[in-house]
């Protein structure tokens, strides 16, 4: 069967591309994946962090848990804080693009995550 030589070569060439993508569309993905996980894993301690403490650590809790920059905000301000009444933080992140050519797909994308905790008393 002269006629089938190489056969197995050329479907491998037309095949492997295809594959390659997959793997980058699954890398990437993934990697969206865990930084929504570090975010919100973030906002909650910056949510807890503005429910226990009335000063600014709140940017302190959420430094080094998320790449930068975040975006929060956290209502209310800490001069307006009452016991007993929540605080909500909202953070937004855009994370970066980890496959070349995949990533362009999620350049659009942006993460949200919005925590409310009862405020303790100081």
């Amino acid at each position: 069967m002269p006629a089938q030589r190489g056969q197995a070569t050329v479907e491998i060439a037309l095949c492997l591309p295809l594959v390659a993508l997959l793997v980058g569309a699954v890398v990437e993905t993934t990697a969206v994946a865990v930084d929504n996980v570090r975010l919100w894993h973030a906002t909650r301690e910056a949510a807890r962090a503005a429910a226990v403490e009335p000063d600014s650590s709140v940017p302190r809790a959420i430094a080094g848990r998320v790449i930068d920059p975040v975006e929060l905000t956290i209502v209310p301000e800490p001069q307006a804080r009452v016991a007993g009444e929540p605080v909500v933080v909202s953070a937004t992140f855009v994370p970066d693009a980890q496959v070349p050519l995949i990533g362009a797909l999620f350049e659009r994308l942006r993460l949200h995550a919005r925590v409310a905790m009862r405020i303790e008393v100081p």
